[in-house]
């Protein structure tokens, strides 16, 4: 199941949600990978680990950016959303880069697609809402 973009998941700053778009994007990829790998796991496996090798990188890129725009806005929620972004990279390099298997990225695929969405929904909301208590929401 592909994830699709919604305007609801917008920040209302174009740099975030561009890089937004483009990790629901690679996350997709990874999940037709994994798909695909379900019928021929030999050739998949190497498909598997470029596309997961890339969420990862993408999300950990997106991370230190987001978290820079945050404090040059003055987000008072940059540090609790630090730590989330930390915690999340570190699930991640162990279930996607250690020592990835197909049945491990299988079992947690699910798990990585909802808290990618959980997180835009409801983290990085909460961003765009202090973006809009500035009159800045939509204006980059």
């Amino acid at each position: 199941m592909t994830i699709e973009w919604a305007d609801t998941l917008s920040v209302g700053h174009s740099v975030i949600d561009d890089q937004h778009k483009t990790l629901i994007r690679v996350l997709n990829r990874l999940m037709t990978a994994m798909d695909q790998a379900q019928e021929n796991p030999s050739l998949g496996m190497v498909d598997v680990a470029g596309h997961a090798t890339d969420f990862f990188y993408c999300f950990q890129t997106h991370s230190k950016e987001e978290e820079a725009l945050m404090q040059q806005f003055l987000y008072g929620g940059v540090d609790c959303h630090a730590r989330h972004h930390t915690l999340f990279i570190g699930a991640l390099r162990t279930l996607l880069l250690d020592e990835p298997n197909l049945d491990a990225i299988r079992i947690n695929l699910p798990f990585i697609q909802s808290a990618v969405i959980d997180h835009l929904e409801r983290d990085d909301r909460d961003f765009g809402e202090h973006l809009r208590s500035l009159g800045l929401f939509g204006r980059f």
